[in-house]
This record gives structure tokens, sequence and C-alpha cells, in this order.
């Protein structure tokens, strides 16, 4: 019995050494106008790999990486070529059915498995939109939902819901340019609660499209019960990368209404969010071309401009 033990124990040593620590990633995928998920011989390959490691990507031709559930999808960090940690991120993109999805990420964490946060749409010849993201973020005691399109026709609405409750319609542009969208949940937000928002588009013939799914637990980060001035601090991490999280931690003067500016070095404010007095810790995960950005925070009585460089690795070719 105890040599039996101890063979087992150095089995799993030996395994952990090949395979490294057991960590699968599921999610999603859904083509467009099919209304259904693809099967097995629909995808015909992968790339995945983690933030700062692009060298290290994964294909299907690689063994021990792809799962196919029959749902979705499943891949396995555990058997990359170096150990993944506790607060990388992974990256993947699909290709099924001779299209290419957009990039998907995740940050990996310390349970037994994480869930990408949305489905990937594949856009085809016959599809009247692609969907570049759809995240959530915490401002202030609210939830903002944001999307962006890289394409759109013949749409008539996006539709938004909370929790099955339609709290949403955004009407459509229906441009061949990259359009980005924007909602903010004030309603009932509770700190350390789970909401799920669901984005659906209606065609003009009234038909529907599932976009995507996201499970957003709500971490404020927020107190009120500062005393001090309006004071915006250094950014962190600088610089970023894609797919990382930013922290921008700064404070509000009771009575203050500040506002948040992201802008970009030819002066356009590519995001501006607002809030009330208090002390912040805002998540903001940048999407945008690689280069410097300031982040201004402005209110009746004071200005204050941090830069920062962020790398986009995915616009880089």
């Amino acid at each position: 019995m105890k040599r039996t033990t101890i063979l087992l124990l150095f089995l799993l040593f030996v395994m952990d050494l090949i395979c490294g620590v057991p960590h699968p990633c599921n999610g999603r995928v859904y083509i467009c106008n099919k209304e259904k998920e693809p099967t097995e011989t629909e995808f015909t390959d992968f790339e995945a790999w983690i933030t700062g490691r692009e060298k290290e990507v994964r294909r299907l031709a690689d063994f021990g990486n792809w799962y196919y559930q029959g749902w979705g999808y499943s891949i396995e960090v555990g058997n990359f070529p170096t150990d993944w940690k506790v607060g990388e991120d992974l990256n993947i993109r699909l290709f099924v059915d001779g299209y290419e999805s957009v990039v998907t990420s995740l940050t990996l964490k310390a349970n037994s498995l994480d869930t990408f946060p949305d489905i990937i749409l594949i856009g085809g010849p016959d599809c009247n939109l692609s969907l570049k993201n759809f995240k959530c973020a915490v401002q202030s005691r609210n939830v903002v939902i944001s999307w962006i399109t890289k394409s759109e026709k013949e749409l008539q609405e996006f539709e938004l819901f909370k929790d099955d409750i339609l709290i949403n319609e955004t009407q459509a542009t229906n441009t061949t340019e990259t359009q980005q969208y924007q909602f903010i949940d004030k309603d009932n937000i509770t700190d350390e609660e789970t909401y799920k928002y669901t984005l659906k588009a209606v065609n003009l013939d009234s038909t529907v499209i599932n976009l995507g799914e996201i499970e957003f637990y709500v971490d404020i980060l927020f107190t009120d019960d500062y005393e001090g001035d309006t004071i915006l601090y250094d950014v962190f991490p600088n610089p970023v990368n894609y797919g990382q999280e930013q922290m921008i931690k700064f404070a509000v003067k009771v009575g203050e209404i500040a506002e948040l500016s992201v802008i970009n070095t030819d002066g356009k404010i590519v995001e501006s969010f607002e809030f009330t007095g208090g002390e912040y810790e805002h998540r903001w995960q940048p999407d945008y071309p690689t280069g410097l950005y300031m982040y201004k925070l402005e209110s009746k009585d004071y200005s204050e401009v941090r830069k920062n460089m962020f790398f986009n690795s995915q616009t880089e070719n």
C-alpha cells in the first residue's frame, strides 16, 4: 500500500512536469445566421496564447491543448510550453468554416475552470454584422456595458437584457466602419452581486441574433467617506499590453462632479466617464491602436493629466 502511494505521487509529479498545472478554459462560438454552434468538422484551426508569450502560440496541430465539447471548445493551458500563472491573460482566435473570429481574452484565475466572457461571433458573407467585443465594467456604483461592431447592415437595433429583462434598445447605425456603443446600468446595482447581461441584434425582418452573454460580478472598489480634495494618481500598469486590465486610481471631492477622459495623441476623447464625490479604483481594459494615451481628470476646480503607453499586438502586422 505504501509503495503504491509513493508510485502514484511520483506519477503525479511527472505529469505535472510534462503538462504543468491542469487548467481548462471553456468558451462558446456562434455561427452567424445559422443559429447553431459549429460542428467539430467546421472548426478548422485556432490560435491561443498568453499575453507576453506570443511566440508560444498554440494551434490545432499541437497535441493536448484543444478539446471540442459539442457545445463549444476548451483550451488546456496546463499543456502550454511555459506554466501559466494566476493573473495572466489568455487570448484566443478561432477559424471556423473558412472564417476568422475576432480575438477574445480572459484573465486566468486560481479556480479549476475559466470561461471566456462572451460568445465569439463568426462573420460570413450573409452575416449582417461583425462584433468585435462585448464587455462590462464598473463605474462608480453603476455598470457600464459596451460593445463594438466592425461592420453592420440591415439592422433595426440592439437589445440589451439584464437577468432576462429588457433594459435598453439602441438604434443600429448600419455602417461599414467600426462603431462603439455604450449603456450605463444605474438600476439597483449592489456590490458583490452577479448580474447576467445579454446582447441581441434585431434585423430589419425582425429576426433576432444572440450576440453574447456575460455573467458579471460587481466589485465596486469605491468609498464614499472620502474627505480630501480631487486628485488623479498614476495609472497601473504602465505601459499596458492588449488584454490587460488597467487600474486608474483617483478621488473626487465631496460635492463635486468630475469627468475622467481617455485622450489619444490627436486630442480626441476615445472614452469618458463621470464620477461624483468619493475615492475610486477604476478598472479599464483598452482596445485601441498602439500609442500614447492621456488620462485627464477634470472638475470645477481641478484638472490633471497622466500619460500611459498602450501596446496592441492585435493591430501590429
